[in-house]
């Protein structure tokens, strides 16, 4: 138990940090009763989560278990009162009997951006698209930490992965190669496949990485990683649509995000079951919405359009940490504070290998579970694992920084950061904080979003935590904000 691992037979089971420690309570108390409250206490502690999030621990744990719910042959749900462990699950501290592996770090993985050999658009689309695709679905595997760039100290637990994509007419060649950083590839590969099996291509090479590294647990079987890999969209020209949607959408210029609209409108529409199809379609209607993209009649039904996106995306890939992410936004804006946390704390569960992912739920420890500090910590950590942060990067450090009220920190990320309303707004909050004259600043404010409101922009953004929200509106009153 103390590596905190699952195992079926000589296989490693993936299951989440807060879904072992669930198991582990349960198993540690045969057939009796574990009540909610206990669960609680005992995964929680001081952090208020709701029911609905037990049960979807419990459901993550039938899933891995193949337990059926009506005839439980693990986990037994009484009603109301809480969950009963009914046995066949064997209890070995590391060492004892279990499966072993080399001991080594969490080994880490870099997936480099992958080149565009074809001199084409649509040569460089695949690529970019092949290097975020893998990026999401490694980082859906136990036991391998993914970076999007080079980390500041590296070992032969770090690996590297770049490549190539080019185009001709009808096929597609796909040339990888995977090495310890710093040290000699492991392997190289080409792949020459039609055009139109580009996508089952992808699913090929997360598998083969992940049978190349292993994780810290050793491989996985080909049915977890067919558990945890994402739905694809329905055919190449929806991931097409959505790709070209998603990399207009963070050039945040309002005539190619009106494009990247009428892109993901499509996407969605040919397959609505696509949930990175919706977490774009989202993003487009909120940015729209926040920069004032259009009339003002109209910005509450994109706004609604937004919210109703992202929690259809967390309802199709429950186990898409960002779409957790964007389903805590969501249930905050809509006061549903209860199911705020709750998707949140799974958010952070679920993205804890990705860096990423750990920088941006920052952005709502602070401002919707008013905990500047976790928040700090969590960017602090994710940063430590790179060599050093993007644009976007440095938005989540302004924004946490100006919570923590770490003033002259969130200045210098601002320096970093895209051009955002939201980078202008911060920015401000943290020149008044610093002592400085917020008077310019300000301006800058009013000039890109001239009817701005402190309250307003509160009613639109997961700022919710009373502190947050405290200071928030005491800063935006000292840099003249209306």
């Amino acid at each position: 138990m103390g590596d905190e691992r699952l195992w079926k037979g000589g296989e490693n089971v993936p299951i989440t940090n807060k879904a072992f420690q669930l198991l582990r309570l349960l198993v540690e108390k045969p057939n009796r009763l574990v009540t909610k409250e206990e669960v609680f206490e005992a995964i929680w502690g001081d952090v208020y989560v709701t029911e609905s999030l037990v049960r979807e621990y419990v459901h993550d744990l039938r899933v891995a278990l193949n337990d059926n719910p009506r005839t439980p042959r693990f986990i037994e749900t009484v009603p109301r009162r809480g969950y009963r462990y009914l046995g066949g699950i064997e209890l070995r501290n590391a060492g004892e009997d279990a499966p072993t592996f080399p001991a080594s770090r969490l080994p880490s993985i870099v997936v480099c951006p992958f080149k565009n050999l074809s001199d084409t658009d649509r040569g460089g689309l695949l690529a970019r698209g092949l290097t975020d695709d893998l990026v999401t679905d490694l980082a859906r595997l136990p036991d391998l930490a993914v970076l999007s760039e080079q980390p500041t100290e590296s070992d032969d637990t770090c690996y590297e992965l770049d490549g190539s994509v080019q185009l001709s007419e009808q096929n597609v060649r796909v040339n990888l190669r995977l090495s310890q950083i710093g040290g000699p590839p492991i392997w190289s590969e080409r792949y020459d496949r039609p055009i139109g099996d580009f996508l089952d291509l992808q699913e090929d090479l997360t598998a083969r990485i992940a049978s190349a590294i292993g994780g810290a647990a050793g491989p996985l079987s080909l049915s977890e990683r067919r558990r945890l890999t994402r739905r694809p969209p329905a055919n190449l020209e929806t991931w097409e649509l959505y790709r070209l949607a998603f990399d207009l959408e963070i050039v945040f210029r309002r005539d190619w995000t009106a494009k990247a609209l009428r892109l993901a409108e499509r996407a969605v529409e040919i397959d609505p079951a696509f949930a990175r199809g919706w977490l774009v379609y989202g993003w487009v209607h909120w940015q729209i919405a926040m920069e004032g993209w259009c009339d003002e009649a109209d910005r509450p039904s994109h706004r609604i359009s937004s919210l109703d996106a992202y929690e259809r995306a967390a309802r199709l890939d429950p186990l898409d940490a960002v779409a957790q992410m964007e389903l805590a936004a969501v249930n905050a804006v809509r006061d549903d504070m209860n199911a705020a946390r709750c998707a949140l704390e799974r958010a952070i569960d679920l993205g804890r290998r990705q860096a990423d992912v750990q920088i941006s739920c920052a952005n709502y420890v602070a401002s919707i579970l008013g905990q500047p500090d976790r928040a700090t910590r969590m960017i602090d950590d994710a940063l430590a694992l790179l060599s050093k942060g993007s644009r976007m990067h440095n938005l989540s450090v302004l924004r946490v920084a100006v919570f923590a009220k770490e003033y002259e920190r969130a200045l210098d990320a601002a320096t970093r950061a895209p051009d955002f309303l939201q980078t202008r707004l911060f920015k401000a909050l943290a020149v008044f904080g610093s002592g400085h004259d917020p008077g310019p600043s300000a301006k800058a404010v009013l000039e890109r979003s001239p009817g701005f409101s402190a309250r307003a922009y509160l009613d639109d953004h997961p700022i919710r935590g009373a502190a947050a929200t405290e200071d928030f509106l005491t800063l935006c009153r000292g840099a003249g904000l209306p």
